[in-house]
């Protein structure tokens, strides 16, 4: 299924740590008008995407939101997810009405089991509060036969939920959620907050070892780990092609197209840029260090995050001389 999400505008009602958002200049924190909206949605229609993702900032403070779901429901889009913080799903009504416009699922980013993290990481007092407040919402929706295409939770995993990584899968499952996705955190300043909060790969590898091996002992999960090079995961994953298949989450990813808005000014016109996020990962996010050109993955990996590396250097990095799978071959390979 060809996914395309539209990034609405980074405006948000939170004010995240470790967002890129951050970077975001006042031009790109506007809302996108609504007739370059719709206008996208039709193109990518026409491409031949039926899967839409709306994104921001928060795309639940878009004032057209509704409409614009409404509009891809009629275009044809068969799944419209929308990735969200979930603190204004806290209103049931409000979380009824965009299911009754066509929204299929709901991906919501919450980042710890505890308010005392939560509302520090976000620095919004209150929001892991709203956000369990919605968890419930969707769970209560889910479970009476909305949201077809699922619901999930995409914590990023920073230093201070590594030593809590069971009791946070702990605390998703005691609200009924199911699908969990773990991404890598992507540093963003480079500076004295970042080393407090990405941990380094060799001190999370310990932690998702032993998350795998609970979850394969209660088979209670769907949980996949994000963004992470194939080299620092745990050597027990490399060694099995079905716990890769189950835990890396680039394996159950859609093929992506994004419309954003930038400040530069592009063959679309100011203000809007169109690119493949896959790509762009490969191009201009991640980079392979120099001991990648021996490892027999290197084809099928996307490497480490630029900044990352600008933080922590490449000493990580090592070559795997193991056979992949054939999905994790490269392009065209599967």
């Amino acid at each position: 299924m060809d996914n395309f999400e539209l990034n609405l505008g980074r405006a948000c009602n939170s004010r995240c740590t470790f967002c890129v958002s951050r970077q975001a200049t006042a031009a790109e924190r506007a809302w996108l008008p609504l007739d370059k909206a719709l206008h996208e949605l039709e193109l990518a229609r026409a491409q031949g995407c039926s899967s839409l993702g709306l994104l921001g900032g928060e795309p639940t403070r878009y004032p057209h939101l509704l409409e614009l779901v409404g509009h891809g429901r009629q275009l044809g889009y068969t799944r419209i997810a929308l990735g969200t913080n979930g603190m204004r799903l806290a209103d049931r009504a409000f979380l009824e009405r965009l299911v009754s416009a066509g929204v299929t699922r709901v991906g919501v980013s919450i980042h710890a089991d505890i308010a005392s993290i939560e509302d520090r990481l976000t620095r919004t007092p209150g929001s892991f509060a709203r956000k369990v407040a919605a968890l419930r919402n969707l769970v209560a929706v889910r479970q009476a036969g909305g949201l077809p295409d699922g619901l999930a939770v995409n914590p990023v995993l920073h230093r201070r939920i590594l030593v809590r990584l069971p009791r946070l899968l702990a605390f998703f499952g005691s609200l009924g959620l199911v699908d969990v996705r773990i991404n890598s955190l992507r540093p963003v300043t480079l500076g004295r907050e970042d080393r407090s909060l990405c941990p380094r790969f060799s001190e999370a590898q310990p932690r998702l070892l032993e998350i795998v091996a609970q979850n394969e002992r209660d088979r209670r999960l769907h949980l996949t780990l994000g963004d992470f090079p194939f080299c620092v995961l745990p050597w027990q994953l490399l060694e099995s092609r079905e716990l890769l298949e189950r835990y890396v989450g680039e394996q159950h990813d859609l093929a992506t197209r994004v419309s954003i808005f930038s400040d530069a000014r592009s063959e679309h016109g100011q203000g809007l840029a169109r690119f493949s996020w896959g790509q762009a990962k490969r191009d201009r996010l991640k980079a392979k260090p120099a001991a990648c050109a021996e490892c027999t993955w290197e084809a099928g990996c996307e490497g480490f995050w630029k900044s990352y590396l600008d933080l922590w250097g490449e000493a990580e990095a090592h070559s795997l001389t193991s056979r992949p799978p054939p999905w994790a071959a490269g392009p065209g390979t599967v």
